[in-house]
């Protein structure tokens, strides 16, 4: 995180705060529903939204791996920019 903005990717930043894992993580919710009685089998592969998020993953990777944080921040107001780089990061984001 202390590349300047031009060379930090926004894949990058991703990977410091969240770590390696994938982004979609599931959690299975067609198991919540309303027929939470219904067998074990009937669930024994991945569901559809999990397995189109995760045919999903390399693509928005790859975008991200290209932008910087620079190009996150170009169509930000100047004077917006500099007071956000000059908060400490303990005052940017609550925890």
């Amino acid at each position: 995180m202390a590349r300047p903005l031009e060379r930090s990717t926004l894949v990058g930043v991703v990977a410091v705060i969240e770590g390696p894992a994938d982004a979609f993580r599931c959690t299975e919710i067609r198991r919540q529903g309303a027929e939470v009685e219904a067998s074990g089998r009937e669930f024994g592969g991945p569901g559809g939204i999990s397995t189109v998020m995760r045919q999903g993953e390399p693509d928005w990777h790859r975008e991200l791996g290209v932008r910087t944080v620079a190009d996150a921040m170009a169509p930000t107001p100047v004077p917006t920019a500099d007071r956000t780089r000059r908060r400490p990061a303990s005052e940017r984001m609550p925890a």
